[in-house]
């Protein structure tokens, strides 16, 4: 068995929104999403039909309630979130904040860098994927984490359970 952010970096969940799907949101998605004001790791109920209609395209407005599509969209989303490990950088918690160019630009530019990719490829990973890989090259420099990593969420879940058993 492994951490389910594992499992999401190889296998992107496609969410089931009604007779519809919606796909993983990519690196290019969160910038779309941001320059339609929706925030793509953590959107808001009033913006997650913005975010199902980009994710679902027009299938999903056809084959699925509006309910079902918010909903899948939420998960969606949520997935993509719980991809990230911050890094840490001098003791200080690295996160995501609307600073420098944009965290998309910058998450594309360093899987550019990284794997030799073009930046449309780049644009084309999942968040899922792509929030796993900057773990992994982290990890593999020598960086560390400022918050849990896969497996050590694990644990916590584990222990909080049994502690809930008790």
């Amino acid at each position: 068995m492994l951490p389910a952010e594992t499992y999401a970096a190889f296998e992107p969940p496609r969410e089931r929104a009604g007779l519809a799907r919606l796909r993983a949101p990519t690196v290019g998605d969160a910038a779309r999403l941001a320059a339609a004001g929706v925030d793509p790791l953590e959107p808001s109920a009033a913006q997650l039909e913005v975010a199902a209609r980009l994710l679902g395209g027009w299938r999903a407005r056809l084959l699925a309630t509006g309910r079902a599509r918010r909903a899948a969209a939420a998960r969606a989303c949520a997935c993509a979130r719980a991809a990230t490990v911050p890094g840490a950088t001098d003791g200080e918690r690295t996160v995501f904040t609307p600073t420098g160019l944009g965290w998309p630009l910058e998450l594309a530019e360093a899987l550019m860098a990284e794997y030799g990719i073009s930046f449309d490829e780049a644009a084309r990973i999942p968040l899922c994927r792509a929030f796993a890989l900057a773990a992994c090259v982290r990890q593999r420099h020598g960086g560390r984490h400022a918050g849990p990593d896969y497996w050590e969420r694990v644990t916590m879940r584990a222990k909080k359970r049994m502690k809930r058993e008790d």
